[in-house]
């Protein structure tokens, strides 16, 4: 058996490896009196189907939070979202560096806010979310 090296290609698991590791942190973060649930969007139109990872609510607003395996990905389902719901935020959770981008939709003049953030700080959501989308 050879080691691991950091180039490595990305196995067939590792996404939804991700993606779980990623919903039991969005589960444990919620208070212990509150029914811990999530959510997930999907749309299904002929040759346009969607799916945002999930999806939570904070302060007044909705979020969608894609999950990727590596650093690189399309957002498509993400755009599609944000297009449809009229939101201006989203999260990525990659292996990439933390960043806040203005990012443009595709087909669209207008930008949206994207924090794309390490999946290692699923547990500082929260604090992240405050600090990225601070409340007017």
């Amino acid at each position: 058996m050879g080691c691991l090296r950091p180039n490595r290609k990305v196995t067939v698991n590792e996404g939804a490896l991700a993606e779980q590791f990623v919903g039991q942190q969005l589960v444990c973060a919620v208070p212990e009196f509150v029914d811990p649930q999530l959510f997930y969007w999907a749309r299904e139109a002929r040759n346009a189907n969607a799916e945002v990872d999930f999806v939570i609510s904070r302060n007044q607003d909705v979020l969608p939070i894609e999950v990727k395996a590596g650093k690189v990905g399309t957002l498509r389902s993400t755009y599609q979202f944000l297009l449809e719901k009229h939101r201006g935020r989203a999260v990525r959770l990659h292996t990439g560096s933390p960043a806040l981008e203005d990012v443009k939709l595709p087909g669209e003049d207008r930008t949206v806010k994207l924090l794309s953030l390490p999946l290692y700080a699923v547990g500082q959501l929260d604090r992240l979310l405050g600090v990225a989308f601070p409340e007017p």
